[in-house]
């Protein structure tokens, strides 16, 4: 371990002398450490700053790579080419307390979303960078990841650097765009001939988001970018740019003017700090109530500020805590598709989803301490002549409220 990075030995531990040769050869050299997809984990969790390169299947390259003859694969090659150039800014990383590894792990690069080889990915505080420059080039690069360090900004990211942030972290939010890669601030400034008008669009909105970064910073809430419109559709995002913010894995889409930065930043701080139910669409609440044991949903359909159905919402925000503490989904949307494919008519209504199985609620709606006595229920938990699968909330609910379970 040198400075919190491990490297695996993997010669023969009963020839002392060519293990004291190698440890010498680590504190000696400037070579950038190999490591495991799991060792990645523990030093990205660890360390603020992580420069990794994924690279081909490259055993045993160090110093001496430069002797060594490069093998007839083509990634082999590239990336053996590129690690040489590297080798010469490790002490400089090391200077600037930036950590830098390298992984030949082809299943790990596609964990991430990494589909050519080499790539470098600077990791700031668990947040994926990817370098999009010439990796030969060891000086470009160099100054790209001081940048990085002393510069907020937002990060593009792929499908499933999306998805892991959302699995670790318990407050995300994803702008969806449309951008070629990494236009960004500094691009719009050297791209000032830019016809697209959505591009311009999404160029401005990247713009004003940039502004409350580090405001984000410190509520604890990540901001990243995904420029992909087939995604968007997979949360019915026809219309882009647009937001969606997850907590806890549970998203909510931003209904505001994203121009307005101080808007965007108090929506965002309020679904962080306050009970809210996340407004949701059809394609959204699909994936919620097939992922989900419990969901409970309040259907609205058309519904403008100050309608009954709105206050409504405003009330049933005060059991939402409640619900969350028992392991409850509440979301709500306009959008009827879902409402009609499961029958749902004379909105408003408000229907729980137990194991996909829907209850549609027949009380008062005005009364949230009714809904919440209801949805809390044991009978109306359960679902005639099937096993209910609960989530561990709920379990240890139930476990608490009753003298005898048989949990399988």
């Amino acid at each position: 371990f040198e400075k919190g990075i491990p490297t695996v030995y993997e010669g023969n531990l009963e020839k002392e002398e060519e293990l004291l040769r190698w440890m010498e050869l680590q504190t000696s050299s400037d070579e950038i450490e190999d490591v495991t997809d799991e060792m990645l984990d523990i030093i990205i969790a660890k360390m603020h700053h992580v420069a990794v390169l994924f690279c081909k299947s490259t055993p045993l390259i160090t110093f001496f790579s430069k002797f060594i003859p490069f093998s007839d694969d083509k990634d082999d090659k590239k990336s053996q080419k590129v690690l040489v150039e590297l080798e010469n800014i490790d002490d400089e990383c090391d200077q600037n307390d930036i950590a830098f590894v390298k992984i030949d792990d082809d299943n790990e690069a596609r964990e991430w979303g990494i589909e050519e080889l080499p790539t470098m990915v600077l990791f700031e505080r668990g947040i994926p960078h990817i370098y999009e420059g010439d990796l030969m080039q060891e000086e470009e690069f160099l100054g790209w990841l001081i940048h990085q360090k002393k510069h907020t900004e937002i990060p593009e990211v792929t499908d499933e650097m999306k998805d892991k942030l959302i699995e670790t972290f318990p407050h995300v939010a994803v702008i969806f765009c449309e951008l070629f890669p990494l236009r960004t601030q500094i691009d719009a400034k050297l791209f000032p001939s830019i016809d697209d008008k959505d591009d311009k669009q999404d160029i401005r909105v990247l713009n004003e988001m940039e502004n409350i970064d580090d405001d984000l910073e410190r509520e604890g809430i990540i901001i990243i970018r995904l420029d992909n419109a087939e995604e968007a559709k997979e949360y019915g995002l026809d219309h882009l740019p647009a937001m969606v913010y997850f907590e806890n894995k549970i998203p909510a889409i931003y209904e505001g003017d994203l121009m307005n930065e101080d808007e965007v930043l108090e929506w965002l701080v309020l679904q962080k700090n306050s009970a809210t139910i996340e407004e949701v669409t059809d394609e959204i609440l699909t994936e919620l109530i097939e992922a989900h044991e419990y969901v409970v949903v309040y259907f609205t359909g058309d519904c403008e500020e100050g309608e009954k159905c709105d206050k409504i919402l405003d009330d049933l925000e005060n059991i939402d805590d409640e619900l969350d503490e028992a392991g409850i989904i509440f979301v709500t949307t306009e959008e009827t598709d879902t409402a009609k494919k499961f029958g749902i008519k004379n909105l408003p209504k408000l229907v729980f989803f137990r194991n996909k199985d829907p209850l549609v609620y027949s009380g008062d709606l005005d009364d949230e301490d009714e809904v919440l006595a209801w949805l809390t229920d044991e009978n109306t938990l359960e679902i005639p002549g099937k096993i209910e699968e609960v989530n561990m909330k709920m379990l240890e609910k139930i476990l608490a409220e009753n003298d005898h379970i048989v949990v399988f």
